[in-house]
């Protein structure tokens, strides 16, 4: 099996901007550069990058989830970009999904070119950062309405409560594992790997797809999911998961079905 086929979402953030952040004190994205802390900031994904990151997790590691164009961004700042990456996306890796997380504050009028989505997420923080209503509706038209069957498709609203990520570590939680990390692993603007979105300061240390090359991120990547995955956690595990605050994740998502199989049978082959 190769570690890609595990993976329900890779997610590359395409940019640095969020319409929202002056609004949002608590998202890391508020903090500018200094929420990439001592990572490294001296090169960045462009389009061609992007693609060809996709292309290897692709063809070389079985990578067949949903590709995602956020971290914490605000992929709709940079629509025309977005589609173009769509696009170029599809012609080296036919077989992946688009997954679209947004505000929805800057939805355009013609939302056809949104079709090109599988699922979008709106996320609705409320009062002025509620989306239009209108151009919601028009995006259901659109996309379609959420559903499940048994994989996610469609237009998914949800109101937000903003967490408390930013607030550093917790209590040792070790005594529990995470399997978290399948859902979702992110590649920043800088290229900087990440284990989740709560480890949104890269300190589990995985590495930069451009400067370590994305089989070395993998390696560590699985070397850090044997150490959490158990059925506790190993004392060589990151300290950013041994005392994260997030500690409901002791289940593989089923965002991408046939990613959560292989997950479990990755686990079981490493926890039997």
């Amino acid at each position: 099996m190769k570690i890609g086929s595990t993976l329900q979402i890779l997610s590359l953030e395409m940019g640095l901007g969020c319409n929202l952040a002056p609004l949002h004190p608590q998202c890391p994205n508020g903090l500018g550069s200094a929420r990439y802390a001592d990572l490294p900031k001296d090169i960045y994904l462009t389009d061609p990058v992007i693609v060809d990151v996709v292309r290897t997790f692709y063809s070389d590691f079985d990578f067949r989830g949903w590709v995602n164009f956020s971290f914490y961004n605000e992929p709709t700042l940079e629509l025309a970009r977005l589609f173009r990456l769509v696009d170029a996306v599809r012609v080296v890796a036919p077989e992946v999904k688009f997954m679209l997380l947004t505000n929805g504050t800057l939805l355009p009028a013609d939302l056809t070119p949104f079709k090109v989505f599988d699922w979008i997420g709106v996320t609705d923080y409320g009062h002025e950062q509620t989306p239009n209503p209108e151009r919601l509706l028009a995006l259901y038209d659109t996309v379609g309405m959420g559903h499940y069957t048994p994989e996610p498709r469609g237009v998914f609203v949800h109101t937000a409560k903003l967490d408390r990520r930013m607030r550093g570590l917790g209590v040792d939680r070790s005594d529990a594992p995470c399997v978290y990390p399948f859902k979702d692993l992110t590649i920043d603007f800088y290229g900087n790997a990440h284990l989740c979105c709560f480890d949104w300061r890269g300190q589990a240390n995985l590495g930069n797809v451009l400067l370590d090359s994305i089989p070395v991120v993998l390696k560590r990547w699985e070397a850090v999911m044997r150490s959490i995955s158990g059925q506790k956690m190993t004392p060589d595990a990151p300290e950013s998961c041994r005392r994260c605050q997030a500690v409901r994740f002791q289940k593989v998502d089923s965002l991408d079905m046939r990613a959560k199989r292989a997950a479990e049978e990755w686990l079981g082959g490493h926890h039997a």
